[in-house]
């Protein structure tokens, strides 16, 4: 296509632009064999793949021996371009069933190179050291994957000035990363292919031919799933296959994703209409669309497992003692709140009940880099697949929803979409585990008393800071479809409280429920309309940049902050000690690998409002561009200018708001900030 042709011509360009290049090729006899080795020298040499290895080669050492039935399913199914869904239970190997179809399309020469694409960069990250091993095995050990989002540098190792990731630095700069043939990383690097932003075919280039797999596809909201419809349609125009994994998808959402671009069938005129869509209904699943025809594959059922459910509206306090009792009788347990506040209030009352010594944990979005990475790597092993130490409480915003292998005994979760339920669900009991000391799998659902509420601002106002996060028309029909409901059995269920939420029709909703539908009907109209607008732009109007590329709706503007214990700044340089302890110098003119990746690693998001445009200072703007300072006070408050701005720091809770703050109508939730968002990679 054009636009892959584009891509080419300014790759080309780039790599013939290279002072180094042009010098060599001057004095070179061969022009051929001078660009052969520069190809090579900036990272372009593709080793051939290994063949003939089967699923134990691949994934050895992994916690895997052999496929399941379900990733053997899948494996065979993908046997040529296309797309494919697959539709089953968290925890159940839809990552490896995805890369050992990718590899089956590679060996048998179909696709060349891999795109893993997740939510968030926390999902990215983990995944990636799996596909990176992955990639290893199946091409050779130098070959290794890249990670690919606004924030992956910070990860990259450098020594003696040369760049030790795949591919060496060539692929460095932003907009270079997935060019790499083996990437993992944010969706929105993909997405940016389908906006009106600068290089946009450079990503088309970037993906043409490579086997793409959208994870976890159930996350996202009205806005992005347009643009990752548009992004379907084009990756197979340009000769991807796309492979889409997911363990909550509704039937109208699986049809819309398959549907997009479906060629029409033989004799059918271009108006004609579409090749039908098989609706299979049941679970696990694989869907598809091959050329011009379409197939459902029923799986065999997994397991079920019935998950006892109770309901609460008690206050946090008498929670957190039934989790400090369980605590006590030797369980783990995993606690998720819809936002931040909650989350911490969640956690302080929990560490008022629990005993002295009990291992009690918070974990959102609103911590620094380098202290969560440590919370996270702290927090996989006590609450991972490998045995544990002793009972341990995690209290959690939604970043534990999804893509990371906790297990626990004990599960305490605000009300949520029953899609968002049964994936916190997903971490109970998520392996098997001889000796459990709890007789099953049981799930207290937090949520107010809804049944006699009887106009729409006394259900939002019940629901406090939820309802900023959810749609609240469904938080009501999850809580219909779920009332008097005292177990589930999952991942059997799964289908029907999917359908019964989203799809089937409710003839007896009260006008306020009604009138909620058809709220959120509107507001979605004007979503996907706004985002379809964008992806049909077709000149570049917008920067490739975190800043300038709105792969997310957000309603909430977000500022860079950085975290520093003291800042002296008698000129234009500045010695800071950073929230980690680490004192450095800055100066502005002087771009500095070590100093901006200090810096990074002690920053956070806050809403943009508290800083009344407050300026970035000039010995940061080097580094950060755009940052705000916050110095954090000897009792923890968070100053800017010396002026208190209501939130405070410290290394076990965050950033969170002072205890006597109060701005109702607020929210501070992990799906409106950087890790559920991205916004970094804007």
């Amino acid at each position: 296509m054009l636009q892959v042709a584009a891509g080419l011509v300014t790759v080309a360009d780039w790599l013939a632009s290279d002072d180094e290049f042009s010098e060599r090729a001057a004095k070179s006899p061969s022009q051929e064999e001078e660009v052969a080795a520069h190809l090579a020298a900036a990272g372009w040499d593709r080793n051939p793949i290994a063949r003939g290895l089967g699923f134990e080669d691949l994934f050895a050492g992994d916690d895997v021996s052999s496929p399941r039935p379900m990733q053997q399913a899948f494996f065979e199914a993908v046997a040529g371009p296309g797309a494919y869904v697959l539709e089953g239970p968290t925890g159940h190997g839809k990552t490896e069933a995805a890369l050992w179809a990718a590899y089956r399309l590679m060996e048998a020469g179909h696709n060349y190179g891999l795109f893993f694409a997740l939510p968030t960069r926390m999902t990215s990250d983990r995944i990636h050291e799996r596909v990176a091993r992955f990639v290893q095995r199946a091409f050779g050990v130098d070959a290794g994957a890249r990670l690919v989002h606004g924030q992956a540098w910070l990860k990259e190792f450098r020594k003696g000035g040369v760049e030790l990731r795949p591919g060496g630095c060539w692929f460095a700069p932003r907009r270079r990363s997935i060019l790499y043939p083996f990437g993992v990383g944010t969706i929105d690097q993909a997405l940016m292919a389908v906006l009106p932003v600068r290089h946009a075919w450079v990503r088309w280039f970037a993906l043409a031919g490579k086997v793409v797999v959208l994870d976890e596809v159930h996350s996202y909201d009205l806005y992005t799933g347009v643009l990752i419809d548009k992004l379907i349609e084009v990756l197979k125009a340009i000769g991807c296959t796309v492979l889409i994994l997911s363990a909550t998808l509704t039937k109208a959402r699986r049809v819309q994703l398959l549907s997009k671009g479906m060629r029409h069938a033989e004799g059918d005129d271009p108006g004609g209409r579409p090749v039908p869509y098989a609706s299979e209904t049941s679970y696990p699943l694989i869907s598809a669309e091959v050329g011009s025809g379409a197939m459902s594959i029923p799986l065999e059922p997994v397991e079920p497992k019935t998950v006892k459910l109770r309901w609460t509206s008690e206050d946090r306090g008498t929670v957190a003692q039934e989790v400090a009792d369980r605590l006590a009788a030797g369980q783990s347990v995993l606690w998720i709140a819809n936002t931040v506040e909650d989350a911490v209030g969640c956690c302080g009352a929990l560490r008022s009940a629990c005993r002295e010594g009990d291992r009690v944990g918070l974990l959102h979005s609103r911590f620094p880099a380098w202290r969560r990475e440590a919370l996270e790597t702290e927090w996989l092993r006590l609450l991972g697949k490998e045995a544990r130490e002793a009972p341990a409480a995690l209290v959690s915003t939604q970043i534990a929803e999804q893509s990371v292998d906790v297990d626990a005994d004990f599960l305490v979760t605000s009300i949520a979409p029953v899609d968002m339920l049964v994936q916190r669900i997903g971490r109970l009991w998520r392996h098997a585990r001889p000796g459990r000391p709890c007789a099953g799998p049981e799930t207290l659902i937090a949520c107010p008393e809804w049944q006699e509420l009887s106009d729409a601002m006394s259900f939002r106002k019940a629901l406090g800071g939820t309802a900023k996060v959810y749609a609240p028309y469904v938080l009501w029909r999850t809580l219909r479809v779920l009332d008097g409901r005292a177990s589930i059995r999952l991942p059997e269920e799964v289908r029907n409280l999917l359908e019964s939420t989203y799809s089937e029709a409710c003839t007896d909703e009260p006008a306020w429920v009604a009138e909620m539908r058809a709220s959120l009907a509107d507001e979605r109209k004007k979503l996907g309309a706004r985002a379809l607008g964008l992806a049909t732009l077709s000149l570049p109007a917008m920067d490739d940049d975190e800043s300038s590329c709105p792969t997310r709706d957000s309603s909430i503007p977000m500022a860079h902050v950085l975290l520093v214990r003291s800042v002296d700044c008698p000129g234009s340089q500045a010695t800071v000690v950073l929230s980690d302890g680490q004192e450095l110098t800055a100066d502005p003119s002087v771009r500095d690998f070590a100093v901006a990746k200090a810096l990074h690693r002690n920053l956070v998001r806050l809403p943009a409002y508290l800083f009344n445009e407050a300026p970035t200072p000039l010995w940061l703007q080097r580094h950060v561009w755009g940052a705000k300072v916050l110095q954090i006070g000897g009792d923890g408050r968070l100053k800017l200018d010396g002026n208190a701005i209501g939130y405070e720091y410290t290394d076990d809770l965050g950033v969170h708001r002072s205890p006597e703050r109060d701005r109702p109508g607020s929210v501070d939730s992990d799906r409106e900030s950087e890790d559920w968002r991205d916004e970094s990679d804007w």
